[in-house]
């Protein structure tokens, strides 16, 4: 099974949207191509953002649209492993979408 779930909107907005501006600026201070421990902080602090996002009641899409659709593949792959990071199984997103949506 999964590793245990802390809890969405464990992290106020507050404190994700400070996290993702910290994030950001690590991002933006690289000359070339960062190092994946900016990547993974950036990532985190998006993802924490979001989920925080949808816990208020937004409902609006994770990404960008018009400018050309994200190709289901870099989805994927990235999803993949995002799910691999957090030890949980399609199987279990399966079954937690099937219970409600956030």
């Amino acid at each position: 099974m999964s590793a245990p779930e802390t809890g969405l909107g464990t992290m106020s907005l507050e404190s994700s949207s400070g996290r993702l501006r910290s994030a950001a600026a690590s991002l933006i201070a690289v000359q070339g191509r960062p190092e994946p421990e900016i990547v993974q902080e950036l990532l985190t602090a998006l993802v924490g953002y979001y989920a925080g996002c949808r816990q208020s009641g937004a409902d609006w899409s994770p990404l960008a649209t018009g400018q050309g659709e994200m190709p289901a593949t870099e989805v994927l792959l990235t999803v993949t492993k995002m799910l691999e990071a957090v030890d949980v199984e399609v199987f279990e997103l399966g079954l937690w979408q099937s219970w409600g949506s956030v």
